[in-house]
C-alpha cells in the first residue's frame, strides 16, 4: 500500500523539530525560557495527533481501493471462466486421467541353441539357435478408480506365438480394509514364488526360471481371490484363497480345469521368505491324434484308457528364499498328481549366487521325475505283449512318458543400468534314466545348452 510522500516529510520535519525543541528546552532552561518552549513543544504535539488522524484514514480509504479492485478482478476472472466451461473441464479431465493411470513395460530378448535335435520344455530350443522361445515384450496399466479401487490390465506378445497379443491380466482389485482386498477378473495362478512376475525377466538371475519346476501347462484362471495380510513386526503373513476355471489351452478352450481353487501362505521376516500353495481342480480333455489311437488299441484290449473327464487333480508346492543384498538363495519343490494311470510327477531346484557391484553370478541344480512309474509302465506292458505290431510303436509311446531328468546351470547376470540387465547361462542336462526327459526327442545321454538374454523395465 503506497502514502503520499508529503505526509511521510511532514511526519518526519514534525518528530524532527520536536526532537531538536526538547533538546533547545533543556539547554534554555537555565536562562529562564522553559515556559516558552514547553508551549512549543505542546502546539507540536497537537499537530502531530492531527497528522496521524489524516494518516490513519488515507490507509483506510487505500484499503478500501484494493479490497474493491481485487473483487472486481475476481469478478471478472469468474465471468470468464463460466463462458468457456468446456476448455476448462478438457483440461481437468486430462489432468485427472494422467493422475489415475500408470503404466509399466517390460521386454526380453533372446538368444538359445543346444546340442541336440528334440525342442525342450514344450518350446522352440533345439540345435538350431532360437530367439523366439525367451523372447517377451508386456505392457501393464492400472487405473485408479477411487482410494480403495484399481483396475489391471496386462497385455503380453511372446515370441513363441509370434508376439500375438494375449491379455494374461486384467482384474479389479479392491481394498475391503487396509489389510484386506478382493480381486476379480482374469489372474494368475499364485503357484510358484516368481507367478507375479514369471514373464518379467528383469525380476529374477536366471535366464528363463528352472523349467523342472515351472513348466507347468498353465499359469492364469478366471474367477477371483482374497487376499489377507497378517503383521507381527518383524513378521508378515500374506493369506490367498481363490476360485475359478481355467483352461490348458485358453485359445483353444481345450482342457477345461472346472471348480480350480487353492490357497497359499507367504510368510517373510526380513530377508527370508517362505511359501506353500496347494490348487486342485477338476480336469477334463479331449486326446486327439497319437493318444486318441492309443485309447482306441487300449480298449481293444481291455486296458485303462487316457481319459480325463471331470477327473481330480491337484498341484502342491513348496519353496523359500533369501537375499540379504549379496547372498542369494532360492528353493522350490512341487508335485502334479492326476488319478488314474497318470502318474504324479515330483520336482525342485536350488539356487545359489553372491552379488558382487552389478555381477550375480549363481548356480541352479534341478530335478524332475515320475514319482510312480506303475501305471504307464503297466500300460506299455499290456501293448507290447498284444503281440499286435501296429501297437508297438504306441508301446513306446507310452513308456517315452515316463519322464526324468537333472540338470546344472552355471549363469551370471550383469545390471547394465537401473533398468537393462545382461544374462548369460550355460545349461547341462542328465541322467535321463531312458526317459526324454523334457525334451521332444530321445535326448541321448546329456544335453548342453547356451543362452543369452537381455531384460529391460521402462
Amino acid at each position: 500500500m503506497k502514502i503520499k510522500s508529503k505526509n511521510s516529510l511532514f511526519v518526519c520535519s514534525l518528530v524532527g523539530s520536536l526532537f531538536f525543541a526538547t533538546a533547545s528546552a533543556a539547554a534554555e532552561s537555565d536562562n529562564g525560557k522553559t515556559d516558552q518552549l514547553e508551549q512549543r513543544i505542546k502546539v507540536l504535539e497537537q499537530q502531530l495527533k492531527t497528522l496521524d488522524t489524516e494518516l490513519k484514514k488515507t490507509i483506510l480509504e487505500s484499503s478500501a481501493a484494493e479490497s474493491s479492485a481485487a473483487e472486481s478482478s475476481a469478478a471478472e476472472s469468474s465471468a470468464a471462466e463460466s463462458s468457456a466451461p468446456e476448455v476448462v473441464l478438457g483440461e481437468s479431465f486430462s489432468d485427472n486421467l494422467r493422475t489415475k493411470m500408470s503404466t509399466h513395460g517390460f521386454a526380453s530378448a533372446a538368444i538359445a541353441v543346444s546340442d541336440t535335435e528334440g525342442t525342450y520344455a514344450g518350446g522352440t530350443i533345439n540345435e538350431d539357435p532360437n530367439t523366439q522361445n525367451d523372447s517377451v515384450v508386456g505392457i501393464q496399466t492400472d487405473f485408479l478408480l477411487s482410494p480403495k479401487a484399481e483396475f489391471v490390465v496386462q497385455i503380453i506378445g511372446r515370441g513363441n506365438d509370434k508376439f500375438d497379443a494375449d491379455i494374461s491380466w486384467a482384474f479389479l482389485h479392491y481394498k475391503l480394509q487396509p489389510r484386506l482386498s478382493l480381486r476379480a477378473g482374469r489372474l494368475r495362478v499364485p503357484f510358484f514364488i516368481n507367478s507375479e512376475y514369471l514373464e518379467v525377466g528383469y525380476t529374477y538371475p536366471w535366464v528363463r526360471p528352472p523349467q523342472e519346476v515351472y513348466s507347468t501347462s498353465f499359469n492364469d484362471y478366471e474367477g477371483f481371490d482374497v487376499n489377507y495380510e497378517i503383521i507381527r513386526d518383524p513378521w508378515r503373513l500374506l493369506l490367498q484363497g481363490y476360485y475359478g476355471r481355467g483352461y490348458l489351452s485358453r485359445s483353444t478352450s481345450v482342457g477345461a480345469l472346472d471348480k480350480s481353487k487353492g490357497v497359499s501362505l507367504r510368510l517373510t521376516n526380513g530377508p527370508w521368505l517362505a511359501r506353500m500353495s496347494y490348487y486342485s481342480a477338476n480336469i477334463s480333455t479331449d486326446f486327439s491324434g497319437g493318444a486318441a489311437a492309443i485309447n482306441q488299441a487300449l480298449a481293444s484290449l481291455n486296458q485303462e484308457q487316457f481319459v480325463l473327464d471331470h477327473d481330480p487333480t491337484s498341484f502342491t508346492t513348496f519353496g523359500f528364499a533369501y537375499d540379504d543384498g549379496k547372498w542369494w538363495v532360492m528353493a522350490e519343490a512341487s508335485i502334479a498328481q492326476l488319478t488314474g494311470i497318470f502318474d504324479a510327477t515330483h520336482a525342485h531346484y536350488l539356487s545359489v549366487g553372491y552379488q558382487f557391484g552389478p555381477w550375480l553370478p549363481y548356480y541352479t541344480y534341478a530335478k524332475r521325475y515320475t514319482a510312480d512309474d506303475e501305471g504307464f509302465n503297466q500300460t506299455a506292458a499290456a501293448l507290447t505283449q498284444s503281440g499286435i505290431p501296429e501297437y508297438q510303436p504306441y508301446a513306446a509311446s507310452v513308456a517315452g512318458a515316463v519322464s526324468q531328468q537333472e540338470s546344472g546351470t552355471l549363469g551370471v547376470r550383469y545390471n547394465l543400468s537401473p533398468n537393462i540387465a545382461l544374462k548369460v547361462a550355460y545349461q547341462h542336462f542328465y541322467d535321463f534314466n531312458e526317459s526324454k526327459g523334457q525334451f521332444s526327442k530321445d535326448p541321448g545321454d546329456n544335453v548342453d545348452m547356451l543362452t543369452f538374454v537381455v531384460d529391460v523395465v521402462f
